[in-house]
């Protein structure tokens, strides 16, 4: 499936620090440096300080617990992974969420609009928009 530049540029301008949205929308612009943000997903630091909290429990059950809190009435979300067999992949959220949480490789799950997002890094570490 082909990248969604748009929402992925959502996801960067709602989530990312603001003196480094430029530079990201400026990488997801194109298809062709779109693997540099890819690349950067495995130990990102650039998210804003207060966007995410830390996943504790079941990720799955904490996910689909923060969607129904934030009222975002979705059934899939959107992929962006180092796992090119996953990457850009719409599929339901539970299989989704349990495919990047036990994965060895980093990814952000993007829900709605990128009004949420569930991003696990190569470390193991998972993290959700607040």
């Amino acid at each position: 499936m082909a990248p969604n530049l748009m929402l992925e540029i959502k996801v960067v301008q709602r989530f990312v620090d603001e003196s480094k949205q430029y530079a990201y929308v400026q990488i997801l612009a194109s298809i062709k440096t779109r693997h540099q943000f890819i690349e950067a997903l495995a130990s990102f630091s650039d998210f804003r300080q207060d966007a995410l909290e830390t996943v504790t429990g079941d990720d799955s059950q904490f996910v689909l617990t923060k969607l129904s809190q934030y009222e975002i009435d979705v059934t899939k979300c959107y992929i962006i992974s180092q796992d090119p067999d996953i990457d850009t992949e719409i599929i339901d959220i539970e299989p989704a969420v349990s495919m990047v949480a036990s994965s060895g490789t980093a990814a952000i799950l993007v829900f709605g609009n990128a009004e949420m997002i569930y991003y696990k890094d190569r470390g193991g570490n998972r993290y959700i928009s607040n």
